[in-house]
């Protein structure tokens, strides 16, 4: 079960304008908006548990209320409005609470956080986490049902905009600003955002995306399909973009938003520390770049995933030859695997790409 989105014939006439198409978001507002779900959510965030319960314990009963109160804003998504639509990009969370708190000073502005807030109430609970999916990602989860939010917003609007930016401002002076500077949460995202930038730079968009949560998201032709437990189709316009969020607190999730502009992606991150491999690691694979037969699998699968069976016509191999060499690539982290109904396609990690930036370059003329 997936999400198919679908990009207009202008965006797919070249790699540069299917690039053209995505863009990274940096926001400081949604990952303190995220490590709110966190704190309503924290038995399936186990990277940040420990964290997330020793936050809730610092909450006092204004914060408590707010929090849940509140929480139609980050228990699931959240709502394009509450980032402006992406209109603007400053990387302050001060500066950003201060164009939120005008922009939501507009009526049209609310009467569209209004619309989002009833999607995620009415919608979302019937498509968005359907019976399989409780019983995946998001078991034992359960909206709050008791918050009066969108008809206080619908009756007097102001007030309410400035009790959630008072909580916010309280909640990161008390709690999320410790984490956000002990685990230098802004240089983890900026990271990201520049090893993506760079992997699209050498590789294409195509390849970069694979990367991003390999086991959700694949390019099947000219399509990009996420791994969700329901089925949807969003055919996107030719000024459509897709914005792409990495976010420090969300593993294991992957959320997939509309917005008038186009996709929202936030994607969690997998903690990629800076890469430092252990001799034994480059040991194992050096070994595996030691047999022109695997680097020409290298090669092969670095265009397209393939099959084992694909590798063996393309080569002209016993797929027992093909099986062996491909489980030494495997091991030694050089590939990995995703799957499409009963297929198994492998396809290249970015180990090598760490160690030799140019190697698809000097893998030209490889010959068995």
């Amino acid at each position: 079960m997936t999400i198919k989105i679908n990009f207009s014939k202008y965006s797919t006439v070249t790699d540069e304008t299917l690039t053209q198409r995505f863009q990274f978001v940096y926001s400081p507002l949604n990952e303190l908006l995220r490590s709110l779900h966190v704190l309503m959510n924290p038995r399936h965030h186990g990277l940040v548990i420990d964290w997330a319960l020793k936050a809730i314990e610092l909450l006092d009963e204004e914060d408590i209320n707010s929090l849940y109160y509140f929480s139609p804003i980050y228990e699931l998504g959240v709502p394009s409005t509450i980032l402006c639509n992406f209109q603007y990009n400053t990387g302050n969370l001060e500066n950003e609470l201060s164009i939120v708190h005008s922009f939501l000073t507009k009526q049209d502005n609310i009467n569209e956080l209004i619309n989002e807030l009833i999607t995620l109430k009415h919608e979302r609970s019937n498509s968005f986490i359907p019976i399989l999916a409780k019983g995946l990602e998001w078991q034992g989860f359960s909206f709050n049902q008791n918050s009066s939010l969108i008809k206080d917003l619908q009756s007097n609007p102001q007030p309410i905009i400035d009790r959630f930016i008072n909580f916010i401002i309280k909640y990161n002076n008390n709690i999320f600003s410790t984490i956000w500077k002990k685990e230098n949460i802004a240089k983890i995202l900026f990271q990201e955002i520049k090893m993506c930038a760079k992997s699209i730079n050498n590789h294409g968009i195509r390849f970069a995306i694979n990367e991003l949560q390999v086991d959700r998201m694949h390019w099947k032709k000219d399509s990009l399909i996420i791994n969700k437990p329901f089925e949807r189709e969003i055919n996107l316009k030719d000024t459509d973009t897709i914005m792409l969020i990495p976010s420090f607190f969300i593993w294991p999730h992957l959320f997939v938003d509309t917005f008038k502009n186009g996709i929202v992606i936030t994607y969690g991150l997998q903690r990629r520390d800076d890469i430092i491999y252990t001799p034994k690691e480059l040991l194992s694979t050096f070994k595996a770049l030691s047999d022109p037969t695997r680097l020409q699998i290298l090669k092969t699968v670095s265009k397209s995933p393939c099959t084992t069976q694909g590798l063996s016509q393309l080569l002209s191999l016993s797929t027992s030859t093909v099986s062996r060499h491909l489980q030494i690539l495997k091991d030694a982290n050089l590939l990995q695997t995703t799957k499409q109904k009963k297929f198994v396609l492998y396809q290249i990690t970015n180990r090598i790409f760490d160690l030799v930036p140019d190697f698809l370059r000097f893998t030209r003329g490889v010959s068995k």
